[in-house]
């Protein structure tokens, strides 16, 4: 097998890529390396993989994939959604459609932590999600989220963090998004411990202080 620039790298457990001026034909070279590995995280995020390159990372056994901002398709994501192995998912600053999650098979799959923000997703997505049986921090900033998309999705038994930052919402729900994540912050804090691809607006550190709630929305 070639060598890339990226060899040693890809030997780790946590494979930072992101920003990396990473083209479509080197993606599918990483993809290709990391086929056979299993109980890592890869984060390729800020790089153009289009179609192409998000469907070769789409099938690797990753538990974490950064792909913030990789100009990846509905095709692309789809795929995401099939693979059994994937925990955490980074897909923000995407165009993706509501479309792509009606065939979400919410049954085996293992998503706890889910970044769906700037993706023009609306309140027919926040549907679907609710019927993951695992997700535990979700972030949907800047979507056209309704209120009581947002209300309804807090009564998700597994889920210990809502992110809504941007979505227009009214004053008495934000709170209740805040009382919520404030209730939920040491949960929320062992999660952030353990290596997730999703970050939160607020650090770790703002789950071990007090007023601090505003930052959150």
């Amino acid at each position: 097998m070639t060598y890339s620039r990226f060899d040693n790298q890809l030997l780790e457990t946590s494979i930072a890529l992101q920003d990396s001026d990473i083209n479509c034909i080197e993606v599918v070279a990483i993809a290709k390396k990391l086929e056979e590995r299993t109980d890592f995280t890869l984060d390729l995020s800020s790089n153009p993989l289009l179609e192409k390159g998000g469907l070769a990372i789409a099938k690797l056994r990753a538990k974490g994939l950064g792909l913030a901002k990789t100009f990846i398709t509905d095709n692309v994501v789809k795929e995401l959604f099939t693979n059994s192995d994937l925990q955490s998912l980074n897909i923000r600053g995407n165009k993706i459609t509501d479309t792509v999650f009606t065939t979400l098979q919410a049954e085996g799959c293992k998503l706890e932590a889910l970044d769906l923000s700037y993706t023009e997703i609306t309140d027919a997505t926040i549907d679907v999600l609710m019927k993951l049986p695992n997700l535990k921090l979700l972030l949907v900033d800047f979507n056209k989220v309704s209120d009581e998309s947002t209300l309804k999705i807090l009564k998700m038994p597994s889920l210990c963090y809502l992110e809504v930052f941007g979505c227009e919402l009214q004053k008495n729900t934000i709170k209740v998004v805040n009382d919520f994540n404030k209730k939920n912050k040491e949960k929320t804090a062992n999660i952030l411990r353990n290596e997730v691809i999703v970050t939160p607006s607020s650090d770790i550190d703002f789950f071990e202080k007090e007023n601090k709630t505003c930052s959150l929305i």
